[in-house]
């Protein structure tokens, strides 16, 4: 059985450029670029056997132009695809080149991460792969441990955070029944592609996740991961 990871960094992460003039998955932190955060921990637990990496074209010589600064990436079995204009083109494109290219067997792995969750870490990872053994996706969440409010047309309603979670990435998919419902069942604007999984049928494992793994989609959450990283 093979593991592929597919690493989405084709966002253009508007809400930040305002604050730091950039693509936040090409902003440094100690020196390393946030989308190598999550990379390299893929690639050091030892799990992955192929990287895609989706990433805008715009992007391509950027992308290659970082990656060849560090020699470890010589011998990575490492592909570059092209995003669409949602995350879910994105994540269509890197499956349809899998199809095409790498001759997966239907049992094979996806692990489908964002990388502007750059502090995943190589524990988890492989504890999520071992989760996934005997179901065709997987994905982590943590527990709503705040109190919740909701904006309605009746004002502000604090709701019940009872049975309620946020979900995680990485996520992880057997390969022919992920590439079955983006080829048959397509939605444009899922945010996650576990949803899908759930939402038909496909035997499916809801697993702990790690608060650390969070999303860095506003300047104060990069101000957060540059303070956890610089100390």
């Amino acid at each position: 059985m093979r593991n592929v990871l597919i690493l989405l960094l084709a966002g253009q992460g508007q809400r930040m450029q305002e604050q730091i003039h950039m693509k936040k998955q090409f902003y440094k932190v100690n020196s390393k670029e946030l989308f190598l955060y999550s990379f390299d921990s893929f690639l050091e637990c030892g799990k992955i056997d192929t990287f895609v990496l989706v990433i805008d074209e715009v992007d391509q010589e950027k992308v290659m132009k970082i990656l060849h600064q560090y020699p470890k990436y010589n011998s990575v079995n490492l592909f570059l695809v092209f995003g669409g204009k949602t995350r879910s083109e994105s994540v269509r494109n890197a499956l349809f080149f899998l199809a095409e290219t790498a001759e997966l067997n239907d049992d094979d792995k996806v692990i489908i991460h964002d990388a502007d969750r750059p502090l995943i870490k190589q524990e988890d990872i492989t504890f999520y792969l071992s989760e996934s053994m005997n179901v065709d996706a997987v994905t982590p969440v943590i527990k709503i441990n705040d109190s919740l409010i909701e904006n309605t047309n009746r004002g502000f309603v604090y709701r019940s955070r009872d049975f309620k979670f946020l979900v995680q990435t990485p996520q992880i998919f057997s390969f022919g029944p992920i590439l079955y419902l983006f080829e048959n069942q397509f939605i444009n604007n899922e945010t996650d592609d576990f949803r899908k999984a759930l939402e038909n049928g496909l035997p499916n494992k809801v697993v702990s996740g790690n608060p650390l793994t969070f999303k860095v989609t506003n300047y104060q959450d990069l101000l957060l991961f540059k303070e956890i990283v610089e100390k």
